[in-house]
């Protein structure tokens, strides 16, 4: 649902790969460029321009409750998941990969608001950057750099639009739709999926989906109960229990 934009045809595949090389190679040579020019003219607003940038994206996540790892993780969980966003945060600031939009990530509207953002603030660091470098560390001229940046922005811009026109269409909403993991679990996992780690099936793929994410972004009760007992007298017989079915899956649940 999210990672089939890559369509199967020869030249259509060919077309998007190119343009994903061209729309990442792009974004992080404008991106490295800039934030360069920032971090020699003074460490210090280049460092607290990056902790903004940090602090922003998370208050984003945080609005839709939405940053925590996903996995359940027995220690160290607000650790973990504030390392997890910063990896992240570098990770689309940087490169755009695409796979940085899936929900478990930062999903596809904090995702292309993110790289929108930073191509029109890759000026501004030069900008700012050249205004505080009065000791003249950066040797090369505004102009030169200004077109460089500009240069490799377009080269992303065309790469993208070239990703964006030969992918598979209806993927192309899973760039830019609101997604958060709460609601892919509820509306693809639970209600679409028929196979995974577990087994096969649905039952194995609700069960996963159970016993391997919190419950911060397990589906509403009103789906999970029902399917539960009308379940659970078939899971108790030795004849009919499934595999998943152990006592460390319905202490988890219960």
């Amino acid at each position: 649902r999210l990672g089939g934009y890559i369509p199967a045809g020869t030249w259509r595949k060919a077309a998007v790969v190119t343009g994903m090389k061209l729309y990442i190679g792009g974004f992080f040579a404008a991106r490295v460029t800039s934030l360069a020019v920032v971090l020699c003219a003074s460490s210090t607003v280049g460092a607290s321009w990056l902790v903004a940038e940090l602090t922003l994206t998370l208050m984003a996540r945080m609005i839709h409750e939405d940053w925590r790892v996903q996995v359940c993780v027995e220690q160290f969980d607000t650790v973990i998941s504030l390392f997890m966003h910063v990896v992240c945060t570098i990770a689309i600031t940087c490169t755009a990969l695409p796979s940085m939009r899936e929900p478990q990530e930062f999903g596809p509207r904090v995702y292309i608001v993110t790289v929108v953002y930073t191509y029109f603030s890759n000026f501004v660091m030069l900008a700012v950057g050249y205004h505080l470098d009065r000791r003249g560390v950066v040797k090369v001229w505004p102009t030169t750099m200004v077109a460089i940046v500009g240069a490799a922005t377009i080269v992303s811009m065309v790469g993208f639009a070239l990703m964006w026109t030969f992918m598979v269409p209806s993927h192309r909403r899973t760039f830019y739709e609101h997604m958060t993991m709460r609601q892919y679990l509820t509306d693809h996992a639970w209600e679409e999926c028929t196979t995974c780690d577990l087994g096969d099936g649905q039952d194995a793929v609700r069960a996963e989906v159970l016993y391997h994410y919190k419950k911060l972004y397990w589906p509403p009760e009103e789906k999970i109960r029902p399917w539960i007992a009308a379940g659970w007298p078939m899971w108790e017989k030795e004849e009919t229990r499934p595999q998943w079915f152990t006592g460390e899956w319905k202490r988890r649940v219960l």
